[in-house]
């Protein structure tokens, strides 16, 4: 299978005092997610973005575990920011976005890409 096109999960979300979370994703077996997320910090930013990652076993009734299996800061000293990261052998995830401090507002976006071989 080729890359398929890219997708919105997250759109110019404003991350402020609470986690704001992406749509969810679901990976064929065999498949991967190329996950890029975007950060428009403040002009003068005090925080920094936390990124973290969820995933669930369920389909309808989903019950999200209560521990990422990913979580990393994307730093406020480049503006915009960006990182990507791969998500695979999970069967769903969603992002979680929060800032590390307590005043800025960041505008953020979440996108992916699918790859692979559904088995």
């Amino acid at each position: 299978m080729a890359w398929t096109s890219k997708s919105t999960i997250m759109s110019g979300q404003s991350v402020a005092g609470t986690e704001v979370e992406s749509n969810a994703v679901t990976l064929s077996p065999g498949e991967l997610a190329h996950v890029q997320v975007t950060a428009d910090f403040p002009v003068t930013p005090t925080d920094n973005l936390i990124i973290r990652v969820y995933t669930t076993l369920d389909d309808t009734s989903e019950t999200w575990d209560n521990t990422s299996v990913y979580s990393f800061s994307l730093s406020k000293a480049i503006d915009p920011g960006a990182v990507t990261f791969i998500i695979s052998q999970v069967y769903r995830f969603k992002v979680v976005l929060i800032r590390d401090g307590s005043t800025d507002t960041i505008t953020c976006s979440v996108f992916y890409r699918k790859d692979g071989v559904s088995l």
